[in-house]
């Protein structure tokens, strides 16, 4: 089978394979111009993906970073959602973990510093 023999704008040939008993591909050439119009028509109206859960969650504890990563691990299990959805949610589930640490490592830094604050009016 031979390539399609359209030149591009960039002066390069498509790459595509021609379609039989033509010299272009189905993308251009003159005789598919009817199904071309009818396939991208058809794409406008194709289902809608998932994007997983459209409940919003609150995350303000390590215990629900682990609901979140359990609900994903599910649903990508159950092909509810798409690797791609999970990994973001992998990523930022990650992030929310750290901040939630980093938020409680400061809560005790201000209480130590308290305490010294403290000890320090009463030497």
């Amino acid at each position: 089978m031979s390539k399609c023999q359209f030149i591009k704008s960039d002066k390069t040939r498509c790459k595509a394979e021609a379609i039989d008993e033509d010299v272009f591909c189905f993308w251009h050439s003159e005789n598919t111009k009817a199904k071309r119009e009818i396939a991208l028509s058809e794409g406008g109206q194709s289902p809608k993906r998932n994007y997983g859960r459209e409940d919003e969650i609150s995350i303000t504890n390590t215990k629900d970073v682990l609901k979140l990563i359990e609900q994903t691990i599910n649903d990508l299990r159950g092909n509810k959602t798409s690797t791609r959805i999970a990994n973001a949610i992998g990523y930022l589930a990650g992030v929310a973990l750290k901040t939630i640490e980093q938020g409680e490592i400061q809560k005790r830094l201000e209480v130590l510093e308290y305490a010294l604050k403290i000890r320090k009016q009463n030497n």
